[in-house]
């Protein structure tokens, strides 16, 4: 008899993803995958090609040039690109970058290769400002200086209250204008930070189109420094302030003796490139995890190596840097400068499908039962970041027309693709914090067992212990040596029990 059994076919997101299990491979959940190269093929045509002919000329490996020109069109979008994601939620094309790599192994060259055009344009900006826009607000500051000296010394000579009246609301206006200016003057035109305060960062944040702002570092040892508080009178961190500018929410920051910088949709763009030990610093610290930050971030290790130096090196094609040149300038110019008023992309509904079977699969993957529960803020923020490089590789195929196209299936594919290779960097760079996690909590269940007698039912562990089925399962298949799970009879129906590998004798 033939089975009337039919098999489902498999979603465009299931090919994905069994098409990337084959590359890797069959992994332990916390093993060291082997090196997978970046899916270069899978960006835009001037995306790859820059990362292809920077990853010849800096001796390193594509993927540490790939997540620079990532970084570096998501910086150059800014707030003039919104995406709608699912209802009426918008989705923006900050993306935060965390690249890993060895002191020495080419990350600066890269990064300078990729962001000289956005470097370029940014100095011509700061130009502009310095010998046009700062003189014309000095000027005007010291103007309103005479003016309000003119003013006081009218106002000793009125006896009436009215006219008295008249002057002071004079007075106010000007100094209304005068610290208008002043606060001008503190702002920094520039379209990227690294170090800087949360006071000073919301400060930038406040002066560019859109509040959109890019956080840019080839060793951001300090930068993490800063965040991590270096800088604080009380010493706690500064992870407000990136919280709310990756989601685009409102948020005020008080600043002692000055008026309090209050943004609306602060949008930040961050690409850090950091060495190893830094990066695990970072990954240790769980007030990090527990805020939400560093879920937040696509990290990648990029296994940069000491490459030797090459008989005949390799120079960056021209006619390849001018195209990159071009699509970066044209964003910054053309997008980013909008930023106040944002041009929305188009989707069709198969993208929207696709992204949603992708979203879904995470999800079910962070549940409480779910193999990824462990690591539940990492998998909440899996669909929203591949948005975020739909919308970037979107941008790389059209540049400042990106509006005028909706976005294709093969974009969304692509992204998913590329979104896959974060991942699996993501899981391997939580590896060590995962078994240590998982460690804790068997030392825990194991207390909890042998204060019971030596054994538990799941049941009772999740109504009076929090641990969850699924999760006592997985500490009993890793440490089997110390707990196992068995189902014992009853006189209803048969209980699922935890057993201290001591009490393993009982029947």
């Amino acid at each position: 008899m033939r089975d009337s059994t039919v098999s489902r076919p498999l979603s465009p997101v299931q090919q994905l993803a069994q098409e990337i299990e084959k590359s890797a491979g069959t992994l332990d959940e916390y093993s060291e995958p082997p090196l997978r190269p970046f899916p270069t093929g899978k960006l835009p045509r001037i995306m790859r090609d820059m990362v292809r002919e920077t990853s010849k000329a800096s001796l390193t490996p594509e993927c540490l040039a790939a997540i620079n020109v990532i970084g570096a069109v998501s910086a150059s979008i800014g707030a003039g690109y919104l995406i709608n994601s699912g209802g009426d939620r918008t989705t923006s094309a900050n993306l935060f970058i965390l690249g890993i790599a060895q002191s020495g192994t080419g990350k600066g060259q890269a990064f300078s290769r990729i962001f000289k055009p956005f470097r370029d344009a940014e100095q011509q900006h700061n130009d502009r400002w310095r010998n046009h826009g700062h003189p014309k607000a000095e000027s005007e500051i010291n103007l309103i200086d005479e003016q309000i000296k003119e003013v006081k010394k009218e106002v000793k000579k009125q006896e009436s209250q009215a006219e008295f009246n008249l002057l002071r609301d004079k007075l106010t206006k000007l100094q209304r204008r005068r610290d208008e200016l002043s606060l001008e003057l503190e702002k920094s035109p520039s379209f990227s930070v690294a170090d800087v305060t949360r006071e000073k960062l919301a400060l930038s944040l406040s002066n560019q189109p859109g509040e959109a702002l890019a956080s840019l570092s080839p060793e951001a040892r300090g930068v993490l420094s800063v965040l991590a508080g270096r800088y604080s009178s009380t010493g706690s961190s500064d992870e407000d302030i990136y919280l709310s500018s990756y989601s685009r929410e409102s948020i005020l920051i008080d600043r002692i003796s000055r008026p309090a910088t209050h943004l609306h949709n602060p949008t930040l763009s961050i690409l850090w490139l950091i060495q190893p030990d830094a990066a695990a610093r970072f990954g240790e610290k769980i007030e990090m995890v527990d805020s939400g930050l560093l879920p937040r971030f696509l990290l990648a290790n990029t296994h940069a190596e000491l490459e030797d130096e090459p008989e005949f090196p390799h120079k960056i094609d021209n006619s390849i840097a001018d195209q990159w040149a071009s699509l970066i300038t044209g964003l910054l110019t053309n997008v980013r400068a909008k930023g106040d008023q944002p041009d929305h992309i188009p989707t069709a509904r198969g993208v929207y499908n696709l992204m949603r079977d992708f979203t879904n699969q995470g999800r079910h993957q962070g549940r409480k039962n779910g193999d990824k529960a462990d690591i539940a803020p990492f998998v909440a923020r899996w669909g929203e970041n591949c948005w975020r490089l739909v919308l970037v590789i979107h941008a790389g195929k059209y540049g400042p027309k990106a509006h005028r196209h909706p976005v294709s299936e093969e974009t969304a594919s692509s992204a998913i693709v590329i979104m896959q290779w974060f991942i699996t960097e993501q899981i391997t760079f939580l590896g060590e914090q995962r078994r240590l996690r998982r460690k804790t909590r068997m030392k825990k269940l194991a207390e909890i067992l042998r204060d019971a007698g030596g054994d538990k039912t799941l049941r009772t562990l999740k109504k009076d212990n929090g641990f969850e089925p699924g999760e006592v399962k997985k500490i009993a298949s890793q440490f089997s040596h110390c707990i196992r799970v068995e189902k014992i009879k009853t006189k209803g129906r048969p209980s699922e029990v935890a057993i201290l590998q001591q009490n393993s004798n009982r029947q």
